[in-house]
């Protein structure tokens, strides 16, 4: 398998209180599924962890994804909150 990697925000600025979100985008190009990635973000410093989805979770500081497969040609997409 062969992953790539993105994250992006929804690229509004910000100040004290405001939400930013951010995307994690997970593309396989290999020529096999993946399998058992684990997928961890830190969390940017100054913010706070608010949610994730697709099952991520705050584990020391970083959201962290377990993804049991990632087929080709696929795309996954997780976001959360800080």
């Amino acid at each position: 398998a062969a992953l790539q990697i993105r994250k992006t925000h929804n690229g509004l600025p910000v100040g004290p209180g405001a939400s930013l979100v951010y995307s994690v985008t997970v593309q396989n190009w290999g020529n096999v599924t993946a399998t058992n990635v684990v997928i961890t973000d830190p969390i940017p410093a100054n913010t706070n962890f608010v949610s994730a989805g697709a099952g991520g979770a705050l584990v020391g500081g970083s959201v962290v994804w377990t993804v049991p497969g990632v087929p080709i040609p696929t795309i996954s997409d997780a976001t959360y909150g800080s």
